[in-house]
């Protein structure tokens, strides 16, 4: 086959192909040919048609749409408390954290204030032993009207920690002179096992 024969096929196909598609559209519906001014199908084109209904049709079309405006209105206010739900729980994460936080800090403090009271109860415990070095070396007479300006809980604790037995019992011996009364309180201190 020659070229010019491609060409004249080619232009052939071309021009055929719109016939060929627009018989094939005339003969499946997609078409439909007219000529001139139809006056009967443009009027019957410009009436509007009004649908009739009955009564009960009516009153069912009523009764729908207040059905439907209620429906409205119920979604309305569960969108509302929705929305309200997701504030509110909003509001309580923050709450918790706040509480986490807050419970954190007072850990935190708490562990400070234990290591002060741990500080402060090693300070007393070496001032005490501190005293029971000094009091232990005076003389039992000097000792004790030094020890009566002291409260009893105090002076338990002094005379636990010095060391000699004899020494203690000399500052009883000079305590008890001063005051048999208050002498015998602190004995019996002496011997309950709650005071260190």
């Amino acid at each position: 086959m020659k070229i010019k024969d491609l060409i004249i096929i080619a232009l052939a196909t071309i021009l055929c192909f719109p016939v060929a598609l627009i018989m094939v559209m005339y003969a499946t519906g997609f078409l439909h040919l007219s000529f001139g001014w139809k006056k009967d199908k443009d009027q019957a084109r410009e009436v509007v048609e009004t649908v009739n209904y009955s009564p009960y049709q009516e009153s069912l079309a009523v009764v729908h749409s207040k059905s439907f405006k209620a429906f409205e209105a119920q979604r309305e206010e569960l969108d509302q408390r929705r929305r309200k739900i997701d504030e509110d729980e909003n509001r309580l994460e923050e709450v918790k954290k706040d509480i986490a936080r807050r419970t954190e800090d007072l850990d935190k403090t708490k562990a400070r204030l234990e290591d002060l009271v741990k500080q402060s109860v090693a300070l007393e415990e070496r001032r005490i032993k501190q005293l029971a070095a000094v009091y232990g070396s005076m003389r039992p007479e000097e000792a004790a009207p030094i020890l009566f300006t002291l409260r009893d809980d105090l002076i338990v604790r002094i005379l636990r920690r010095i060391d000699e037995d004899r020494q203690k019992a000399k500052i009883m011996a000079a305590m008890g002179a001063i005051s048999r009364e208050r002498t015998g309180k602190i004995s019996k201190l002496m011997t309950d096992s709650k005071l260190n």
